[in-house]
């Protein structure tokens, strides 16, 4: 359970830190389609990366969380004293 809770603080701080790169250095940045004006194509690459790891750490964190909460309600529902 704490190994687990250890990989969700990672993921949740990946997902701030690659969300605060992105705002910081690349922050008027939209996708190709939405741009009025051209985009430099590496502040473009730039703000794709930092969004993939966003949502890699974001889909990450979810699923951390979903075996911790499944972690804590399966004993309950089989009717097994959790382990100490």
């Amino acid at each position: 359970m704490r190994r687990l809770a250890l990989l969700l603080g990672i993921c949740v701080a990946l997902f701030g830190a690659a969300f605060a790169a992105r705002m910081a250095l690349v922050p008027g940045i939209v996708a190709v389609a939405y741009a009025e004006e051209p985009q430099s194509i590496w502040a473009l690459e730039t703000a794709f990366l930092l969004r993939s790891i966003e949502n890699v750490a974001l889909l990450a964190a979810g699923l951390m969380l979903a075996l911790i909460i499944g972690s804590v309600v399966w004993p309950k529902l089989r009717g097994t004293p959790p382990k100490a």
